[in-house]
């Protein structure tokens, strides 16, 4: 039986099932195990087995220390062979535990006050041995985190999903992060976390001609063209709030009254504004 590569401080188990294919009962006189990280369970000497049954037991590794210690399980029976030796192998491997993140940064972009967006990220044990969570810290204004807390214990190459929710109570870019803490060598797990919050309000005289219905707003960002920001219909108030903007952008505002058979009027003089 080989065991592979068990991590020191862990186990690894497998079944043995023997069968008694004579006629009378079988029964041991000897069960021996040898080998260091070695065991045995569901078998001594007083267990028996019937004519044409079987028996299950349980063989464990769980290395103490890093190396490839050899083993055996001696078995002294009424049958025949009158002994049976299974040799057993296994590989103890220095225990590591290493915690990763991906992505380590979320960027939640232009998120408005009032309003708030969410990402996740993927937590995995890389190593070998468990990870056990102890804190989730999170730093910066209008940040949480759900989804791991405190205790979780995460196996080798288990994974668990960490979401971070941004909800700016103010205007301006925001900076956070999130500080996972463990029993990992590389312990604190740290996550980069960004965002912003800006809006443009945008408002004019209304038209003196007479038949307008409502206007359209065109956006150019820095140098680039004019984009229409209400495609869908005419706005029919003198005013517009833009939430699409960004952080540390120029933009170019223009506004054209239409009536209703939907000619519009030339541009307007452009108003330019800076998003800091």
């Amino acid at each position: 039986m080989a065991f592979g590569t068990v991590a020191v401080g862990n186990s690894n188990s497998s079944v043995i099932t023997l069968k008694n294919t004579g006629n009378a009962t079988l029964t041991f006189s000897q069960v021996s195990v040898s080998g260091s990280g070695y065991s045995v369970s569901g078998l001594t000497t007083s267990s028996t087995i019937a004519a044409g049954a079987t028996l299950n037991f349980n063989v464990v590794f769980a290395p103490t220390a890093a190396g490839s210690p050899t083993g055996s399980i001696v078995l002294a029976t009424n049958g025949s062979p009158a002994q049976i030796t299974i040799s057993l192998t296994g590989t103890g491997a220095a225990a590591t535990q290493s915690l990763s993140a991906s992505p380590s940064t979320l960027s939640f972009g232009n998120v408005q006050v009032g309003s708030n967006s969410s990402q996740t990220t993927t937590i995995t044990n890389n190593g070998n041995s468990n990870v056990t969570i102890s804190a989730v810290n999170v730093t910066g204004s209008g940040y949480t985190a759900t989804g791991i807390t405190s205790g979780l214990i995460l196996s080798p190459n288990q994974t668990a999903t960490l979401t971070v929710t941004f909800t700016p109570t103010a205007l301006g870019s925001a900076s956070g992060s999130v500080s996972i803490v463990s029993n990992a060598t590389n312990s604190p797990t740290a996550l980069s976390l960004s965002g912003e919050s800006h809006t443009v309000l945008l408002s004019w005289t209304a038209s003196a001609s007479s038949g307008v219905t409502g206007y359209y707003i065109y956006r150019a960002t820095g140098s680039g063209s004019y984009t229409k920001l209400n495609s869908a219909s005419a706005d029919s108030n003198t005013q517009f709030t833009d939430t699409s903007v960004q952080a540390a952008t120029s933009y170019s505002y223009e506004v054209t009254a239409v009536n209703s058979s939907g000619v519009e009027s030339p541009l307007s003089t452009p108003a330019t504004v800076s998003v800091p």
